[in-house]
């Protein structure tokens, strides 16, 4: 199991959320700050 001790999600607020699609390509986060993020795994 994949524990991540930070995310740099440039957010302005508290995140909420994290979801991976199903390879694990891309990470989606949400935040208190009403705006969604999606980035690509490098």
């Amino acid at each position: 199991m994949f524990v991540a001790r930070s995310i740099a999600a440039d957010h302005k607020d508290l995140i909420h959320d994290v979801s991976y699609d199903f390879h694990g390509r891309r990470m989606a986060t949400c935040s208190s700050d009403q705006s969604v993020k999606v980035k690509k795994k490098n």
